[in-house]
């Protein structure tokens, strides 16, 4: 399987971000190259806010349920299972 892929070069990162990016990439046995697209790799898989909130948008709504009463149905069932009744 072909993988198309471009070059991109970055320039004026700031210093403190370059140490951070290479800590990261050596804490992961990873040169910086390799780090970086693998962390916009990820970056770009994640829907950006506006497209959550549309996918959000368009999903069904739920029935809510109120825990404590199904909490308090289940036991009181128990108790009578166990009461024999």
């Amino acid at each position: 399987m072909s993988v198309s892929t471009t070059n991109m070069h970055l320039r004026d990162v700031p210093a403190d971000v370059h140490e951070e990016l290479q800590r990261r990439a050596i804490a992961q046995g990873m040169t910086l190259r390799q780090y970086t697209i693998d962390v916009l790799a990820r970056h770009c898989a994640l829907p950006t806010t506006d497209e959550w909130l549309d996918a959000m948008a368009r999903r069904r709504a739920v029935r809510l349920v109120d825990s404590a009463a199904a909490v308090r149905m289940a036991r009181a069932d128990d108790d009578r299972l166990v009461a024999g009744g």
